[in-house]
């Protein structure tokens, strides 16, 4: 997993909490536009965008919260155990590089000049023990990591989880006080608003019959 895979989302989350944020705006504006001099839907605009604003900060907090906790504790993994994983190849194809290299010059000295063969097959035991400890390091690195990647992405997801769970708690609690404070308020007005409506229309049917015959 790229960290860029992790940043995608993330970024997301943060562009969809920028659009509420400006819808809570936009439903402001159009009050202040559309609804000068009308009290009701003045009123019932203004305790719909109360209610906005709510969802808005509610959904901030979570993003904050949880999303971010989320992709720190996922990039940390990143940032720490894989890149030691990334080293310890980088050693390890170093000294494999390093063991071809003693292994064809022991053979040329060997059939080149038969004397130098103990100096070669010492420094190729040499280079021997050091690529077999830098191949157990590598080994062990990825080992490690992967070890490591079971519980440290479970717990973040489920630190996740717990974070979404509290957050519907929450968004629950918080309608569930303001459905209370508008005690059928905002039903009450749509009615109003609607029979209002149909009574401009039943006119304007009519509104033909002014013409002088």
């Amino acid at each position: 997993m790229a960290r860029n895979e992790l940043e995608r989302p993330r970024d997301r989350t943060y562009w969809v909490k920028l659009d509420a944020i400006k819808l809570t705006v936009s439903i402001n504006q159009l009050c202040e536009e559309n609804f000068t001099g009308n009290a009701l839907a003045q009123s019932t605009i203004h305790s719909l965008s109360d209610a906005c604003g709510r969802t808005v900060c509610l959904t901030r907090d979570f993003h904050e919260q949880s999303c971010t906790s989320l992709y720190s504790q996922l990039a940390s993994f990143l940032k720490t155990d894989l890149v030691k994983v990334q080293e310890a190849r980088a050693h390890f194809d170093s000294m494999s590089a390093s063991m071809d290299e003693a292994l064809s010059r022991n053979a040329s000295s060997t059939k080149a000049r038969p004397s130098d063969a103990v100096d070669g097959r010492n420094a190729l035991t040499a280079v021997g023990a050091c690529f077999a400890h830098t191949t157990l390091d590598y080994v062990a690195q990825i080992n490690i990591a992967h070890a490591q990647k079971d519980h440290l992405i479970i717990d973040a997801l489920w630190s996740f989880i717990r974070e979404t769970s509290s957050y519907f708690s929450r968004g629950h609690a918080i309608f569930d006080d303001w459905t209370a404070a508008d005690n059928g308020a905002v039903s009450d007005t749509i009615a109003a608003l609607a029979a209002k409506s149909r009574l401009v229309q039943r006119k304007m049917q009519d509104i033909h019959s002014l013409v002088p015959k």
